[in-house]
């Protein structure tokens, strides 16, 4: 369990980090919500088409209510129930969809490059404020390594918890469309996704060691190049770099 905890906490802790900006983290999940919805409608909207093609859709049951309910809309807005209109109005969700998707996804680029600004800021002032007994402790390629490398990590972390959760809405939209539609075939799909989590979970805990291993190598060739640098610059101020 620890891997999978560990691995959650790292997911939501860069949500938790960007309580301070809640006006653009909301419109995000706001838009990552719309979209979500819109794909679900769009899945509803196969119905009806699949019926004017030509396939057989039962009267009875939830695909027949989904069928009654798009011709009752159609007729209340005056347009009749025929293949070029529907096919319009799927157009037009998956449209209104992709264009949800385009901004949800430049308002997460902006949000997530802020935060790497705002974070690499409060690293240096943090640094610039620091007592003289932290600089004598601390090495100058620790400092170094957070501002770049483990920022650009953090960032990447925050990118991917954005991910899940646009995922997760998806999926949730995506299951409780399946679950009306057809219960038997959704509740065999959700067990067998289950067993695939369970065979891939070892495969997470390697995961989880071999970033933690990643950071502490990379911690060491950052202390190794500026030992180095630093190095040079010494031999080429007595001229015996040779």
């Amino acid at each position: 369990m620890k891997p999978v905890s560990a691995g959650l906490q790292s997911l939501l802790r860069p949500l938790g980090m960007l309580a301070h900006r809640p006006g653009p983290l909301a419109t995000v999940l706001v838009l990552m919500a719309l979209a979500s919805a819109a794909e679900g409608f769009g899945v509803l909207l196969l119905v009806p088409l699949l019926a004017l093609v030509g396939i057989e859709v039962p009267v009875e049951g939830s695909m027949g209510t989904v069928a009654s309910a798009f011709e009752a809309v159609l007729g209340a807005l005056g347009l009749p129930v025929i293949l070029p209109v529907v096919l319009v109005v799927y157009v037009l969700v998956v449209a209104a969809r992709s264009g949800l998707r385009y901004l949800e996804q430049v308002r997460t680029a902006r949000l997530m490059e802020e935060f790497k600004a705002d974070a690499r800021e409060r690293v240096f002032r943090a640094v610039a404020r620091a007592d003289w007994p932290f600089h004598l402790r601390s090495r100058g390629s620790d400092v170094l390594q957070i501002l770049t490398e483990e920022v650009a990590r953090v960032g990447f972390t925050l990118s991917q918890a954005l991910g899940v959760v646009t995922a997760g809405l998806t999926a949730a939209v995506y299951l409780a469309v399946a679950f009306y539609l057809s219960p038997l075939a959704t509740g065999v799909a959700l067990v067998t996704a289950l067993l695939l989590v369970l065979v891939l979970r070892p495969r997470a805990a390697r995961s989880w060691a071999a970033g933690e291993e990643y950071s502490e190598a990379s911690g060491s060739l950052y202390f190794a190049a500026t030992e180095f640098l630093s190095g040079i610059k010494t031999a080429k101020s007595h001229a015996t770099e040779d």
